[in-house]
């Protein structure tokens, strides 16, 4: 069993994902900010979890950009996104594609992805189309945010469009304990502000 998280968040859903895949799965686990991927790194060792590759990396739609972190005013330990820059300044990071990342660590085949990345998730998918289609025989868990729009231009809705492209057809969201689907053709209001699940089953 194989499974990847690319928004490590400092640990809390790699940790629960060493679990679900067990001592032969591998969990990819991807941090911009160097503070919560510091802590990552930390609970790995600390844990002794031998089934944990993390990276130190921004997921865009291209690969090759230096970026710089900003961190907004809520939860400033470990929420950031990144904004992009043009000077090599001190502490810049470098964007990767998903698909690029993907391609490097062997092209498995993944059951879950689970994906928060404050925003930006339309980009990242673009840059995952390879990986979404090709790589995920199950299921995409993604952050829909309204802050989509305001941070790269992109409405939430993309999310979907380009999930839809990667066939993604089953959508579906937590509600009052129960998961339930969601409709996604034109008249349908699309969830957003939560995480949605995404199917290929």
């Amino acid at each position: 069993m194989f499974s990847l998280t690319w928004a490590a968040t400092g640990g809390l859903y790699t940790a629960v994902a060493t679990t679900i895949v067990g001592k032969d799965g591998l969990v990819v686990a991807v941090e911009l900010n160097p503070e919560p991927f510091a802590r990552l790194l930390r609970l790995v060792h600390t844990s002794a979890l031998t089934n944990v590759l993390a990276f130190n990396v921004a997921l865009s739609d291209v690969s090759g950009d230096r970026v710089r972190i900003v961190k907004p005013w809520y939860r400033n330990d470990t929420a950031s996104f990144p904004c992009k820059t043009e000077s090599d300044q001190a502490g810049a990071i470098t964007t990767r594609t998903l698909d690029k990342l993907w391609k490097q660590v062997g092209s498995p085949q993944v059951r879950m992805v689970k994906l928060d990345v404050e925003g930006f998730e339309p980009l990242v998918i673009r840059g995952a189309r390879n990986f979404f289609s090709r790589g995920i025989t199950d299921f995409a868990l993604v952050e829909v945010s309204e802050w989509t729009e305001a941070r790269t231009g992109v409405h939430y809705s993309e999310v979907y469009t380009e999930l839809a492209r990667c066939g993604f057809e089953q959508v579906y969201i937590f509600q009052d304990g129960s998961l339930v689907r969601v409709r996604t053709d034109e008249n349908a209001s699309l969830p957003v502000n939560r995480n949605v699940l995404f199917s290929k089953e």
